[in-house]
């Protein structure tokens, strides 16, 4: 609500006019047999009238996915795109999947982040197709895998020079100490 204050008993992906005024559902969380519990890292394509999330199940003994799903900002429903393997997730572990997103070339991105375990990273990218009022994806492409992706909490695109912009968390002793991290790489 404009208020900040939570909207009673809604699973949905609601949208609150910049003036203020009421939110109001633009994708329903219960749709087609799916419920959505934990939905995080919106993006939107808004010229093709899209969402796009993360359902994440990532809390003590999760499943270790979370699946990217498409909504339509126009009612016309939600649909789960691609599963994303997260890894063995325990009570000591923190997991982050953030997405970014390039609406001209139809490109998603997204990091898988495991803090403190570097095999567990890695940031990727999708192309995806409108279809009807919502869209498919083709084959993800790995950019940065392992080390090389550097813990990612947080993905930024400047889709005209190329360039992702990832920010990280480095723990080390068991979560005694945190570094932070923040790199440029190419799209």
């Amino acid at each position: 609500s404009s208020t900040g204050a939570q909207i009673a008993a809604d699973t949905g992906i609601d949208a609150t006019p910049e003036a203020g005024g009421t939110a109001t559902q633009v994708i329903a969380g219960v749709t087609s047999g799916t419920t959505l519990t934990n939905p995080t890292s919106l993006v939107l394509d808004v010229p093709d009238n899209l969402a796009f999330f993360v359902e994440n199940d990532s809390y003590p003994g999760a499943s270790g996915t979370a699946e990217l799903y498409v909504g339509s900002l126009t009612g016309g429903g939600l649909a789960p795109l691609l599963t994303i393997p997260i890894g063995a997730y325990n009570t000591n572990d923190t997991f982050d999947t953030s997405l970014a997103i390039d609406p001209a070339s139809h490109t998603l991105y997204f990091a898988t982040g495991q803090f403190g375990t570097s095999s567990a990273d890695g940031i990727y990218s999708v192309h995806y197709t409108p279809s009807g009022t919502l869209a498919t994806v083709g084959s993800v492409s790995t950019l940065y895998l392992g080390a090389a992706a550097q813990d990612p909490y947080a993905l930024a695109v400047d889709p005209a020079n190329h360039l992702l912009f990832v920010t990280g968390t480095t723990v080390a002793n068991s979560g005694s100490s945190d570094a932070a991290s923040a790199w440029v790489g190419s799209t």
